[in-house]
């Protein structure tokens, strides 16, 4: 079993993997180790670690999903039982965002939806006042969307206002926004 100063570690920097470094607690053997989405009860095995080896990259996983990964020693002499399991969340990519003004009133949100594994999309429409975001308006939610949206369209935007749009993609476990601006022109003949 592992010594809690000297634990597995993972990292979940990369979109759809999960690396898992050993702990340097042999001097022989190898670690095998295994993974499963949290809160299932079947577990995959992933591959072997050598004693002295980096680290094993588990790949094909779904983006912003909670995993749990255990370990357990190995030698030809024994194997020991599986050590608690660590969890970690994988990488949720933010999505692209790109706000145009149709009209005075009207705002196209187009959306790039990098994600493969999404509950849903919000997006937040905020104020900008003094135009660069230093006095904002608390955002307004304007709509909840279903997985892989390409666009929104905001027919309720404030003419001749800089606004700031955001697309937040989520999963139970994590989210993740990006945000672009604009400003809408006057109303013809208004000024």
């Amino acid at each position: 079993a592992f010594n809690s100063s000297d634990i597995p570690r993972l990292d979940a920097s990369t979109e759809d993997q999960l690396a898992v470094s050993p702990p340097s607690t042999l001097n022989y053997g190898r670690y095998r180790v295994q993974y499963r989405v949290s809160g299932t009860t079947s577990w995959t095995t992933a591959g072997t670690i050598a004693y002295d080896g980096s680290a094993l990259v588990i790949t094909d996983l779904a983006d912003g999903e909670q995993y749990d990964v255990r370990l357990r020693q190995e030698t030809e002499h024994t194997l020991d039982a599986y050590a608690a399991p660590l969890t970690a969340v994988t990488l949720l990519p933010a999505p692209g965002v790109d706000a145009t003004a149709l009209s005075p009133t009207a705002v196209d949100v187009a959306i790039a939806d990098n994600a493969d594994n999404e509950d849903d999309y919000v997006i937040e429409r905020t104020r900008l006042p003094a135009g660069d975001g230093s006095d904002a308006w608390p955002p307004d939610q304007l709509a909840v969307l279903a997985p892989n949206p390409t666009t929104y369209e905001d027919d309720t935007a404030p003419p001749a206002t800089a606004l700031r749009y955001t697309a937040t993609v989520r999963t139970e476990h994590v989210k993740s926004s990006t945000t672009d601006t604009v400003t809408t022109p006057e109303v013809a003949g208004v000024q």
